[in-house]
């Protein structure tokens, strides 16, 4: 099993104070820990001062007090340029919050396996005020011993947080997958919410139907997501049918409106997919197989591959 250092004379580092990063290093001091601080801008860290952080100009400095380091900065290449102002990170365990790809973290995990540095790569799923409480959703990957070892210190920041597996990328897949729903999600809510006011209707009306409906999704995630595994899709729900019917009436009152709505849009071009591969009486997991077989066709998804420079740096000795 990792073992924390004895020696290190500062607890927790955090490294990048933004609204993310301030608030681990405030939660990690209200659960007694002892936190040293650094960031690129340093009055951000300075500011932290009256919560009982130490803030420190040197990233080394600040690395060298702790036992662990929690990386919380805006993407991996500042990361990777934070990396190469320390010589040595052994005799430490370090944790990444940065958001990124899975391949930036699978580089990531590569270039502290070669330093023989214990590490996880995390994400968050949450806002930064809800760190610390009830709501927040934390996930890490790596090795298990490296889990265990700084399992307690994670449940300051959640009391539930999640080992998505020893596979360094697991966390960052969690978070690709998860960005699929929200951000969608979020950009339908968005055009929603401009048709309903463009028609004269309260946001109250609207606020309680997407209530309801995100009720509706909640079941309806899990439904899928066990079909998908099973590859069982039929349905006593609903069916591409159900849903695909109303494609044609949307269309129409979109185009009456004058209303620009790409996501429903889109969603009704994979439906109406489904109905011509013959898929009309199964449920919307169906879509699953029609998405697949896509991909093993080999159809374009992306223009080009995400980070991929990050990840060579990362990769570099």
């Amino acid at each position: 099993m990792t073992t924390m250092p004895p020696n290190a004379t500062g607890e927790v580092a955090v490294l990048g104070c933004g609204l993310m990063g301030a608030a681990l290093a405030r939660t990690l001091v209200r659960h007694g820990h002892s936190v040293v601080a650094w960031n690129r801008t340093h009055e951000r860290a300075a500011a932290l001062a009256s919560d009982g952080v130490v803030a420190l100009r040197d990233v080394a400095a600040a690395a060298d007090r702790a036992r662990v380091v929690i990386l919380c900065l805006n993407d991996y290449e500042a990361t990777h340029s934070v990396l190469t102002q320390v010589d040595d990170w052994r005799g430490r365990v370090v944790i990444n919050l940065t958001s990124g790809t899975p391949g930036e973290a699978q580089a990531a995990g590569q270039w502290f396996g070669e330093r023989d540095v214990p590490y996880l790569d995390g994400t968050i799923f949450c806002y930064p005020e809800d760190i610390g409480g009830q709501e927040a959703l934390l996930a890490y990957a790596g090795a298990s011993s490296t889990w265990h070892a700084v399992r307690p210190l994670l449940e300051s920041l959640g009391p539930a947080p999640l080992h998505v597996g020893v596979d360094v990328r697991a966390a960052n897949i969690l978070l690709m997958g998860g960005s699929m729903f929200y951000l969608p999600a979020m950009v339908a809510c968005t055009e929603m919410a401009t048709y309903l006011h463009g028609q004269g209707i309260s946001p109250e009306f609207g606020l309680r139907v997407m209530r309801m409906f995100a009720r509706n999704l909640v079941t309806a995630t899990g439904e899928i997501q066990t079909a998908i595994v099973n590859g069982n899709h039929r349905s006593d729900r609903a069916t591409i049918d159900t849903y695909a019917h109303v494609d044609q009436p949307i269309a129409d009152e979109l185009a009456r409106a004058g209303q620009r709505a790409p996501v429903v849009t889109a969603a009704a071009r994979l439906l109406s997919d489904g109905q011509a591969a013959g898929m009309g009486g199964l449920g919307p997991s169906a879509l699953s197989d029609l998405l697949a077989e896509a991909s093993r066709r080999g159809e374009p998804v992306v223009k080009k591959p995400v980070g991929a420079r990050v990840s060579s740096a990362l990769s570099s000795p």
